[in-house]
Formats: C-alpha cells, structure tokens, sequence
C-alpha cells in the first residue's frame, strides 16, 4: 500500500509540473518565436515531407518526418492568447501533451531548425558516449559493444537531424545513466513511472517502447552481477514492477490530458483520442504502405517493421557477433542456471514485437519509425545471450576496463 501512494503521488506531481510548465511556456508573445519559426518551415518545404538521408539498402529507415517537424515548429506560433488555453489546446491538437515546446519555443527565439539540428546532434553524441562509457564501467564493455550496435541498428545518428526522433533518444540515455550511476539499485516502480510518464510527455507515438525495454534489461543486467547472480523470482518481479509502471504512468499521463484539455477547452477532447486510440490499435488507414496493401494486415505490418532494421549490412553484423558468441559457448560452456534466472530478458526482447501487434495501424502505416523499437529486441537478446554464456573470470577482467 506504500508504495501504491508513492505511485500516486509521484504521477500527481508529474502532472501538476507538466501543466504549470505548459502554462509558462505559452506566457511569453509570438513576436520572439516568428521569424526562426518562419525560416525553419522555409527549410522544411525545401528539404520535402519526407527526405531519405542515406542511400542504403533501407533508405525508409533513414527517413526523417519534416512533416510532424513543421507541425512542431509551427505549435512555438501559438494561436491562442490566454496561456492555459493555448498550453492545453496546441493550436488544435489537443490529443498530446507536446512537451517538447519546453524546450523547443524558448530555443527558437533564438534559432532556427538548422543551428537547433546542430546543438541536438552535438548532445546526443555526448550523451551516447556517456552511456557507453557507463555501461563498460559499471557492467563492462561487451554489453557497451552491444548497446553500441544496438544504436547503430536504428541509424541513431539519424535521429537528432528529427526534432520528432530526438526526445526518446534523451529519455533513453538519462534513464540508463541515471539506472547505472547509482549505486543502490532504484525503486524500480518509481523509476519506470517517471520514466513511461516523461515519454507520454515529450513524445508523439514513434518508438516508445525503446525506453521501457533497455533500460529494464540494463536494470536486470545489473541486478545480475551486484547481486552474484539474482534468482529468476527476482527477475521476474523487476520485470513486472517495471512494465507494471511504466504502461500506467504512460496511460494515466496521457488520460490526464484529456481529460484537462476536455474540461479546460469544454472540447470532448476525451471520445476524439478514444477514436483514435482504436483507429491506430485495429483501424484500417487509407494511408498504405504500397498499393496492394491498403488495409491493415499485421503479418505484412511486422515484416516492413524487420526488413527496417536486419538489411544486409546489419545481418552480416549480427552474424559476426553470434559466431563470436558460440566460440566462447564452446571454449566456456553454458550456464543452465543464468539461462533460467534471467529467461525474464526474453520477455523484455520480444516487447516491440507485442507493440506493434497491439498499435497494428500505427506501426504499419508508420513503419519507417516505429521499426526503431526493435533496439530492444537488438539489445537484449545479444546480452542475454552473452550473459548465459559468460563466466565470472571473464566477467572481472571486463569490469576493470
């Protein structure tokens, strides 16, 4: 019961602090904001609705989305003078909160999208290197090799040129830090609460999930040598607690704005997300994928979302990486008992996959960057792997690089 009312009032104060800082952000005139704004869609226009950045053997997956992009350059021009309005209705687009505009209006008072893409770029390379150098301190550097590819298998360096992309790539990281950095292990419900909150926050349903599945993994990793090797009762209960806080915080965040916008705006803002919610879960979109494909067909939806992510440069990666993987099986052997202990991990791999068939509509017709997700399964699977085949010898010398 403690904990249900720290839950409670840790989601309350998120909530609270999301609608002041919506509210304050939207205080200062359109003046300061007008002219990057306007530059910045003048670049979008050039650039087209969707460019491809990198001409390989999956060009879609290196599509950026100038088209939310503009969406969001053109929310920092608020319609609507009263800030409480204008903070709950986003220039008509009530259904998200669009947190983003915390950081993105102040900035673009000063900037335009081309220096913003910059100074993102520049961040994100820091806090990638940060997290790699953690993940090699505090669990060594195999499991930072494989965060590193799991990285690469979504074009990561991609992601900061989409102010869409970007903000479940800052979520990630700070969360895996902050998981790592601290000595006593978190209080996992808590930690997934604010973590699946911040998400529903910031982010417009790109690839949400990436910052449930990684940092759990990493979670159970770290449980696994702090503790000597955590029971499978253990690792089952992490597992639930995380999911269990993350998916609720994310729900009741995401309600909270409804909710306030509907009575707020006196707009059922409430039954239109209800629509969509349902359209983007078993709706058929007129928007296809290719011509003889117009409605929703979830085995077609999961074969684009996996062609994203395994071309064939990534294919021949990861068969480098499982030859290594069973010639130190053969020289350490198996360890039953970690396959056991950790089998929860496998779960955490296969999260995207119950995503995407969940939100069907959405991960096929926006399959381009829901397939990021798969990091996760990238990620965990390699480790989990890696872990049940590990011995503590070599686990040591690692930890000491």
């Amino acid at each position: 019961m403690g904990l249900f009312k720290k839950f409670l009032k840790t989601i309350s104060i998120l909530i609270v602090s999301y609608f002041v800082l919506m509210t304050l952000i939207m205080i200062p005139s359109n003046s300061l904001t007008r002219t990057n704004a306007s530059e910045s869609l003048e670049l979008i226009q050039t650039e087209g609705t969707y460019p491809e950045i990198l001409d390989t053997s999956s060009k879609t997956g290196t599509r950026i989305d100038n088209f939310t992009d503009g969406w969001m350059v053109s929310a920092t021009v608020k319609k609507q003078s009263n800030p409480i309005v204008a903070a709950m209705s986003i220039n008509h687009y009530e259904r998200y909160w669009q947190g983003y505009l915390i950081f993105l209006r102040p900035l673009m008072a000063f900037f335009n999208l081309s220096s913003i893409r910059y100074f993102s770029l520049f961040i994100s390379m820091i806090l990638f290197a940060l997290t790699f150098y953690v993940i090699a301190k505090s669990i060594n550097l195999v499991i930072a090799l494989f965060y590193a590819v799991a990285m690469t298998s979504i074009s990561f360096f991609i992601i900061p040129m989409c102010l869409e992309y970007s903000s479940l790539l800052y979520i990630l990281n700070l969360s895996v830090l902050y998981i790592l950095v601290k000595r006593k292990l978190p209080n996992t419900l808590l930690i997934f609460c604010v973590i699946g909150s911040l998400v529903n926050f910031f982010d417009f349903l790109t690839y949400p999930v990436i910052t449930l599945g990684i940092p759990l993994a990493l979670l159970l990793i770290k449980k696994h040598y702090q503790d000597n090797g955590s029971s499978f009762q253990e690792n089952i209960k992490t597992t639930s607690l995380a999911v269990l806080g993350w998916f609720s915080s994310y729900s009741i965040t995401w309600l909270a704005k409804w909710c306030l916008a509907t009575l707020i705006l006196q707009k059922n803002v409430i039954v239109d997300a209800v629509n969509q919610v349902l359209l983007r879960s078993e709706g058929t979109s007129s928007e296809a994928i290719s011509s003889n494909n117009p409605v929703l067909h979830r085995p077609f939806m999961l074969k684009e979302n996996v062609l994203q992510i395994f071309t064939k440069q990534f294919i021949l990666i990861f068969i480098i990486i499982l030859i290594a993987l069973i010639i130190l099986a053969v020289i350490n052997k198996i360890s039953f008992s970690t396959m056991i202990s950790l089998s929860p991990m496998i779960f955490v791999a296969v999260l995207p996959y119950i995503w995407y068939l969940v939100l069907g509509n959405h991960s096929q017709v926006h399959y381009w960057m829901t397939y990021r997700a798969q990091a996760v399964f990238v990620f965990t699977s390699l480790s989990y792997a890696y872990l049940c085949i590990n011995n503590k010898r070599n686990s040591e010398k690692l930890k000491q690089f």
